[in-house]
């Protein structure tokens, strides 16, 4: 009659345990704790199962109790929300404000809430909208070699953090710093979206502790003051990474020197703001003129998270 010790199960259990052990992966006890369950469920063969999941504790002066404004702890999660589809889009080429990201991207990079209350501070709990199974292995096709283990969510998430916690390392002189050349290599579309989503834990007086756990991976965290959150999005701002250039074309509906012009396009009417066009332009111009405007576009965030394009005129070009 065999030992327990020389039962399959067990030595299964050890050989998987060692495996892991040959490369540290994880970094507290809660880490190693999550690890070693997700190996024992983990299947040899066929796609991932275990879903990732995070959280984002919110602390400091916008809590009382385990209590926060609604309008403001709705502000943080949509534009997290916001946030981590722009690092997704910006991975597939979406970097620019102006057009619409592909539908997939959106629903790849969804989040679902699972909130909790914690004395003191206000947690959100969230994971993929999307299980991993469906994503990785649609239609339940087999596992090939070098599948890709982690979801566009995992991905976006992962670089959310480590923009935030890279303010961290900023100091008097920003220029060259690695904050800036992340953000900036993503694009005007996700600069926005980090600096509305740091504008909205600053304004909330948040102190906010995010987390990402992938299985398998050694979490990932960042813990932001209000005062970070601020200097985020100011940095943003000054170093105008929140602008991108494009074009509208169209057909003037109004010419001023005072107000704005309106241009009509394929998609509606378009206010532009053209006082730094020169004055021979703007007397050049007249009603129902056809007309390329080269524009400097930004986003900005009206009460409530609705989202406004503004635009200044560049330049003008009569068709």
């Amino acid at each position: 009659m065999g030992t327990e010790s020389n039962s399959p199960g067990i030595a299964d259990l050890r050989s998987r345990i060692l495996s892991a052990a040959s490369t540290p992966k994880w970094s507290t006890p809660d880490d190693l704790s999550r690890m070693s369950f997700e190996a024992l469920t983990t299947r040899s063969e066929g796609a991932r199962e275990s879903l990732s999941n995070g959280s984002i504790h919110l602390a400091g002066g916008g809590v009382s109790g385990s209590s926060a404004s609604f309008s403001d702890v709705g502000d943080v999660m949509k534009n997290f929300q916001k946030l981590v589809t722009a690092l997704g889009a910006s991975r597939r080429g979406y970097t620019n404000l102006k057009g619409k990201i592909a539908a997939d991207v959106s629903s790849l990079t969804n989040l679902r809430l699972i909130a909790s209350p914690f004395v003191g501070s206000v947690v959100l709990d969230f994971m993929p909208d999307i299980h991993p199974s469906e994503e990785l292995s649609p239609g339940g096709q087999p596992a090939i070699l070098d599948q890709p283990t982690e979801q566009l969510s995992d991905t976006a998430v992962s670089e959310a953090l480590e923009i935030l916690e890279s303010i961290k390392e900023v100091g008097p002189d920003a220029d060259g710093s690695e904050f800036l050349a992340s953000v900036s290599a993503r694009g005007p579309r996700a600069a926005t979206a980090v600096r509305d989503f740091a504008r909205t834990l600053a304004a909330g007086d948040f102190e906010t502790d995010l987390s990402w756990r992938i299985p398998g991976r050694t979490t990932i965290r960042t813990i932001l003051t209000s005062s970070q959150a601020d200097h985020i999005s100011r940095l943003i701002v000054n170093r105008e990474l929140d602008k991108d250039e494009t074009s509208i074309e169209g057909v003037l509906r109004t010419v001023s020197d005072l107000s704005a012009l309106y241009v009509q396009t394929d998609e509606g009417l378009e206010s532009i703001d053209g006082k730094d066009l020169p004055p021979e332009v703007i007397a050049a111009a007249h009603v129902q003129a056809r007309v390329r405007v080269r524009v400097e576009m930004t986003i900005q965030q009206r009460p409530g998270g609705i989202d406004v394009p503004k635009y200044r005129a560049l330049s003008m070009e009569f068709l």
